[in-house]
């Protein structure tokens, strides 16, 4: 993903917590709210951020299987 995309999406989602903030009532289970809240969403663009690139990062795939399939689909003198 490119970085103004990144900065975008974290400064929407930022103007809807403060929104929600605002408007909410000032009480320790809003707290509790707004941090579990605030995790799903930093791990939701963790994961897309790591889908992005999945040869690389800290969930890594395999190209094992790729490379298995296409040895399966190339003619044997290639």
């Amino acid at each position: 993903m490119h970085p103004i995309v990144i900065v975008i999406l974290t400064l929407w989602i930022a103007a809807i917590f403060i929104s929600f903030g605002i408007n909410a009532p000032q009480h320790a289970t809003m707290y509790g709210v707004f941090f579990v809240l605030s995790i799903a969403i930093g791990s939701a663009i963790f994961l897309v951020l790591e889908t992005d690139r999945p040869f690389g990062g800290l969930m890594q795939l395999s190209g094992r299987p790729i490379e298995t399939a296409l040895g399966h689909m190339l003619p044997a003198g290639s």
